[in-house]
This record gives structure tokens, sequence and C-alpha cells, in this order.
């Protein structure tokens, strides 16, 4: 079975669920473009009609308000549809509420109410069938880059409904979710039945350690840490250096960043210029920790070094993502940028640079010299791959499948996912990820 890595679920009921498995039934409403819907005041967006409790719903958006809203809120509003060929008078009662959060999953909106909808009209006795908040949340700070709410222009709102007497029947049992993960998460930087510590000694202001960072092993090393966990400082010194304790655990190491793990014989292990904050967000993910998208906007290519030297290949694939997309490529850093990544050995950051130098091509010769740019087959082929992307139709691409051209026209992105779904290495150069795409099973 293929092993899809993007993926959409969507449940489909056939009749009406039983009242003791329903709870709150949760809607995901994604507004795309948001910044580009009429901000008028008055001018609304209506959302496609859903189905809830044998009826169909809308929700109602007015990105710069109603007439009755305060200057530059957002209105939203949960509307019942009368069923077609209905004759109206049928009414429902409804907890609902919506939620806004940001790419943290940190909640900013909670709002939560109850209506009586009706039909709207004579028919449903006057009741109408309509209820929200004409003051939501403010369009600035949807648009503002530092509340991080949009993802890629779009504002979603989670919407949660329940039947007002679902809450009087009996709800299917309560079922506690597995622990491990919740478990493993307290282990880190929990001194007892650690076997391995990291000591990091923070040198300078941007987080680089010049000094040692030691990774000591044994019952014996624990016991004289116990006063210094994480943040407190270690040197007494006039001059001292900041030294912060992470606790871990062999097992753990070897699994999952088989790099770090200490050998059996040896106690110490030097490890020079460790940018701090990208060592303290891998050892986290290692343990089960996500990485906020806060952290992968100021932290992504700390993050990516660690990944990379300590063989984290999941986090240093996810990490170079995240540092493509908040890097601005132009063309007085493109050089830099292609060195970099051809001595790291970042594929979709070179990628990104062949395809910023096809795109500005006109642009890159006027003002670019070339002089100094080593030349290497695989950066002529990936070079040549994008502009085959440009060249070939989709329809030659869909009828490519037992050719050469179906692998060496995809996209590094595209070669990564292919290979997971193989079982296949995913960390490798264009030529590296065809080549072994090619190879049978």
């Amino acid at each position: 079975m293929d092993n899809y890595h993007t993926y959409r679920v969507t449940e489909v009921d056939v009749g009406t669920p039983p009242l003791a498995s329903r709870g709150w039934e949760v809607f995901n409403l994604n507004f795309h473009d948001f910044e580009k819907l009429p901000s008028k005041k008055g001018n609304s967006v209506e959302s496609p009609k859903f189905t809830y409790d044998g009826h169909e719903w809308s929700v109602k958006i007015y990105p710069g308000g109603t007439a009755l809203s305060d200057i530059g809120h957002v209105s939203a509003y949960l509307k019942k549809h009368t069923a077609k060929g209905g004759k109206g008078g049928n009414t429902i009662s409804i907890d609902f509420a919506i939620l806004i959060t940001d790419l943290d999953d940190i909640t900013l909106v909670e709002l939560k109410t109850y209506h009586n909808f009706g039909d709207g009209g004579s028919d449903g006795g006057g009741i109408s069938n309509s209820q929200g908040w004409k003051n939501v949340i403010k369009r600035a700070d949807i648009l503002s880059q530092n509340k991080h709410i949009l993802r890629d222009g779009t504002f979603s709102i989670t919407l949660l409904m329940k039947t007002k007497h679902t809450a009087m029947r009996l709800m299917k049992p309560f079922v506690p979710k597995n622990l491990f993960s919740g478990y493993m998460s307290e282990m880190l930087n929990t001194p007892m039945h650690s076997d391995v510590f990291f000591r990091i000694e923070r040198a300078d202001g941007n987080g680089v350690n010049d000094g040692l960072c030691e990774c000591k092993q044994g019952s014996d090393a624990v016991p004289a840490l116990q006063g210094n966990m994480r943040g407190e400082s270690t040197d007494e010194d006039e001059v001292s250096l900041d030294s912060y304790d992470f606790f871990a655990h062999r097992l753990v190491l070897k699994a999952c960043a088989p790099v770090c793990e200490p050998y059996p014989d040896m106690t110490t292990i030097p490890i020079h210029g460790v940018d701090f904050d990208g060592f303290e967000l891998a050892l986290g993910y290692v343990y089960g920790f996500p990485i906020p998208y806060s952290q992968w906007k100021k932290h992504s290519k700390g993050v990516m070094e660690v990944a990379d030297r300590f063989g984290i290949v999941s986090l240093k694939l996810e990490a170079e993502t995240w540092f493509v997309k908040f890097t601005k490529i132009t063309t007085k850093n493109a050089f830099d940028l292609l060195l970099y990544a051809d001595a790291k050995n970042l594929h979709l950051l070179r990628e990104a640079v062949m395809a910023f130098f096809v795109k500005n091509a006109q642009e890159a010769l006027r003002v670019m010299s070339f002089d100094n740019v080593p030349y290497s087959k695989s950066l002529l082929s990936d070079l040549l791959a994008i502009i085959a992307q440009e060249a070939v139709s989709e329809e030659k691409k869909e009828n490519a499948h037992n050719d050469s051209l179906k692998y060496k026209t995809m996209d590094i992105s595209s070669l990564r996912m292919e290979a997971s779904e193989q079982h296949k290495e995913i960390d490798g150069s264009r030529e590296a990820l065809i080549r072994n795409l090619a190879t049978e099973k």
C-alpha cells in the first residue's frame, strides 16, 4: 500500500450517526487568499453548505465587518438553510463555538454560544436562522506577519457544533490516549535514569558554542549534576559562560540520532561549534516535541545543521523545507546560498537557487559574475531538470510512466516522496534518488 505523506481526511456518514456516539463535531473552514477578500463593511464571503444533524449549514464571514461591527473587525455567523422542499417551521437548538489559532496551534480566539435556529421567515415562526459574532478578530491581526495566523494566505476557522439535547444523552465511553509520547517527552532533561548528558557552554551572543560541548555517560555522572539543570550558570568567573545540561538516554539516541550516541568506551565527546537553540530543538524533536512555527522561523538553519551533523535525516529535510520557505533568494545572496547548499548537501535549497536563476536569467546575467561558480555535473543536472519541468507539459509527464523522463523531470520534493513510498533512502542528490528509484526493489 502506498505510504501517502500528504492527504486530506474527509468522513462521509451514510445516514444519521447515533446520538450516543456524537459529542462536539468539528468543521475546519479555510478561507483562501484572505487578503484579497472584499474588506468593505457589509461585504461577505460564505462557505459552501455542509450537513450536520440532518440540516444544511454554512459559515459567513465579513472580512471588513458588518454595519454594527467595530472598525477593522471581522464578523462571523453560522447560518442554517431550509432543506430543499422543506415547509419551514423546523427549529433546532445548537451549541456552537469557533476557534482561531496561530500556526503554533495557540488559541487566539475562542467564542461559544447557543441558538435556537429556525428558518428565518414567517414559516419558521420568525425565528432567526443565523447567529454569530460581530467582532471576532481584527483584520489587521490576521494579516500581521507577527501573529502567524495565515498559512500561505489562508485564514482558517475551526467550528464546533453540538445539538443541544445530545448533552443529556449517554456519550461514548471515555478512552484514554496512549501516553507513550508524553512519557518520552518527560524523560528529556530528567536526571533520574538518564545515562547520557550534554553540557553546552553558551559562549557568545549568537548562541554558538566556541568551547567544548561534553557528552558524559554513566550513573556516576548524574548525581553531581542534580543541581545544574538547563538554564543555570556553572562558572562563577566574571566572564562566565552560561552552561546548560541536557539529560538524555543512550537507547533513544541510538534509535533516533545514531551519530549523537557516544561510543561504549567514551565518557566525553568534544562537539565544537554547536548552535545552542538548534541543538535544543533537535534534541527535543528526538524525544517527540514538535517544533513550533515561530521557532522554525528563527532557527531553521541551526536546526538543519544540527540534524545534518547528528544524522537525524527526517528533521534535516523538514528544517531544509522551512529554511527555503523563509529565505528570500536575491542576486546578492544567490551564489552564497548555492555554495552553502553544495557544502551541506542541501538539495532542495540548491534546486530553489537554480529555479531562481532560470526565472531571473536576464537579471542574473546583467548583474552577476559566474567566474567563481564551481562546476559540477549535479548542478548542471539540477538546472536542466528545472528547464525540463518548465518545458514538459503535464500530459507528457503523466504519459511518461515507463520512461526515464518520469524521474528526471521531477522536483526534489517529489523524488523524496517517491523514494519514501518505496521505502528507499530519501536524503540524497537528485542523481542518487533517481538511481535508487530506477533500481528494482
